[in-house]
């Protein structure tokens, strides 16, 4: 006689390794922590370091000679500014407390995943007023000093070109890495007291 299909797949599946192990909640909260304290530091980076291009273009917009490369400086302080607003957008929120459940804490790891993309379209619409500065500032350079502009202005192009390649590489990059933390968080369960 045989078993009913019900109890055929039981017997097939008993003893099998299940595909993810569930996690402990302070496996968890110790893994969401790292994240958001790796953010956090990031975003402090990140933030110092608009800060002290503001200080160092600020200081050629007072400084340079030609009106035309000092529009372009201040255009780029615009820009930076810009830069600011929208990188304040992506501060990480604040971690939940101690006594936060392990799906709590999931569902927050996973909500600042999904805040973390970045798309090459979404790095240029912020460092976009910026890049533009650029191009007035080394018209403006050029339109100045016409003799020597334009091999002035070709390291800065070619700098400006390899950035938009680096960042474009990186944000790839990123976005992979991030997609990857999605599917493993996504595969996490938690540990049953």
């Amino acid at each position: 006689m045989t078993q009913p299909p019900e109890d055929q797949l039981k017997v097939l599946w008993q003893g099998q390794e299940m595909e993810t192990t569930p996690m402990s909640v302070d496996a968890i909260r110790a893994r969401a922590a790292r994240f958001t304290k790796r953010r956090h530091w990031g975003f402090l980076f990140g933030l110092v370091l608009i800060l002290a291009e503001i200080v160092i273009f600020g200081r050629y917009a007072l400084i340079l000679p030609g009106t035309a490369a000092r529009v372009g400086m201040l255009a780029i302080l615009v820009g930076l500014g810009w830069m600011i607003a929208r990188f304040s957008l992506l501060a990480p929120r604040r971690f939940p407390d101690a006594k936060a459940s392990g799906e709590s804490i999931l569902e927050y790891h996973r909500t600042e995943l999904k805040r973390t993309r970045e798309t090459f379209g979404s790095l240029l619409v912020m460092v976009g007023p910026v890049l533009l500065g650029m191009v007035i500032f080394v018209v403006g350079a050029t339109v100045t000093f016409p003799r020597h502009g334009f091999l002035n202005a070709l390291p800065i192009m070619a700098l400006i070109a390899l950035w938009l390649v680096g960042a474009w590489w990186i944000v790839r990059r990123g976005e992979r890495k991030r997609q990857l933390k999605l599917a493993e968080l996504e595969a996490t369960r938690v540990e049953r007291d």
